[in-house]
């Protein structure tokens, strides 16, 4: 398939920009009047246990992780507050965890939020998740499989970069693949696309190059698909 742009350049772009995929944007105040995952423009950072965390707009968001454990299960509240957020950077290259529970309370996973979270294999992620935001699960290198949601509408740029996925069923509510989302993932073999995605950046398989893509037929994959040289089956 067509191989456009380096990963390091792209990932030095999103070191720099560091977008926000929970309703942040560098030009939008935290606070505007965007969708329910907006972070609030003042907080007061607190500690639970291994979690640092902040309230915001009636739910709590993790700030940052501190603990060591293998398998980590993210608390229902924090503050008595309900968990929505995980947050940017939260457990960024944390190098022992292996699993990860989040409670159904977890609507947005931020920018970076598991990058480079080497020993990470297993992530349950919530039926309520709207959005995974930019380079979430990049670098996590032992990560072999992710159920998305039915309910995600959102997947940023780089999220799934350089992973050991085999497999991926992209939910109906989500219309647009980003820049290299799946990039470096030699072992991503079965890639299942909804007629709702109508727009996939030419480089989000980026050095996939084992895929095969399952479409619907005169669907946008089905196009991509003949465009990059990409085995498919369309139904």
């Amino acid at each position: 398939m067509r191989k456009l742009q380096p990963i390091a350049v792209l990932c030095a772009a999103l070191a720099v920009l560091a977008l926000a995929a929970c309703g942040k944007t560098e030009n939008t105040p935290a606070n505007s009047e965007n969708p329910a995952t907006d972070l609030p423009a003042v907080t007061t950072e607190a500690v639970e246990g291994n979690f640092t965390y902040v309230i915001a707009d009636g739910g709590a968001t993790i700030k940052a992780y501190g603990g060591n454990e293998e398998k980590v299960t993210v608390p229902d509240t924090l503050g008595g507050k309900a968990v929505t957020v995980i947050g940017e950077e939260a457990f960024k290259e944390n190098s022992t965890l292996v699993e990860v529970l989040l409670p159904e309370s977890v609507i947005c996973i931020d920018d970076f939020a598991f990058w480079g979270c080497g020993a990470l294999q297993s992530v349950d992620l919530p039926e309520a998740l709207t959005t995974i935001g930019d380079a979430a699960f990049m670098n996590c290198t032992s990560l072999s499989e992710i159920h998305l949601p039915a309910a995600l509408e959102s997947i940023g740029v780089s999220a799934f970069c350089t992973t050991k996925l085999t497999s991926v069923t992209i939910p109906e509510k989500v219309t647009a693949l980003q820049t290299e989302v799946f990039s470096d993932c030699p072992a991503l073999v079965t890639v299942i696309l909804p007629a709702s995605v109508t727009e996939i950046d030419p480089d989000a398989f980026y050095e996939s190059d084992n895929i095969s893509i399952t479409c619907a037929k005169g669907s946008a994959a089905e196009t991509f698909a003949v465009e990059n040289e990409i085995p498919y089956q369309a139904f």
